[in-house]
């Protein structure tokens, strides 16, 4: 039987993830997942096709006009990114509290979308603060689970100076 909606955690779709009872089958790898915390749809012409071409057939549809496939992600949120900026930072070069420093990235900042493995703390791995220029650069790296290495993260901007009421 196929399964109109499908949750994977890896980079890949295999038919025991679309299909009920899959039996030997089950392991082989049909479909490219969709990135990350994001969800694709495949239609169901395409999925039996791909079924057929490696020898499964009779599997039961019912009235599915396409599969929605689910990649299970970790977010790191934007906020939580920037508090442990803050963090590495605060009390360097004059700088008050984390809860105090107002921080501007070179690019725009975006949650992190992970893989699931990567179960780890966000760990500071390097800082740098210029207290001339304002400018910082922190790494972060977060462990994986299994025996991937960690994922590096790393961040630049200035501490964003506060704006004086008018005199």
């Amino acid at each position: 039987m196929l399964r109109a909606n499908v949750t994977v955690t890896g980079d890949v779709v295999r038919i025991g993830d679309v299909v009920d009872n899959a039996g030997t089958a089950a392991q082989i790898a049909i479909y490219r997942a969709p990135d990350p915390g994001t969800t694709g749809s495949l239609p169901t012409a395409q999925v039996l096709s791909a079924l057929r071409a490696r020898q499964v057939i009779g599997v039961t549809t019912g009235d599915i006009k396409e599969v929605s496939v689910t990649r299970l992600a970790r977010t790191v949120e934007t906020k939580e990114i920037e508090l442990q900026i803050a963090h590495a930072i605060e009390h360097r070069g004059g700088l008050g509290d984390a809860a105090n420093l107002k921080l501007t990235f070179d690019r725009d900042m975006q949650d992190v979308r992970l893989e699931v493995s990567y179960t780890g703390a966000m760990q500071m791995v390097a800082s740098r603060f210029d207290s001339r220029s304002s400018r910082f650069d922190v790494s972060f790296e977060i462990a994986n689970e299994g025996a991937a290495a960690p994922t590096k993260l790393r961040f630049t901007g200035v501490r964003s100076r506060p704006s004086r009421p008018p005199s």
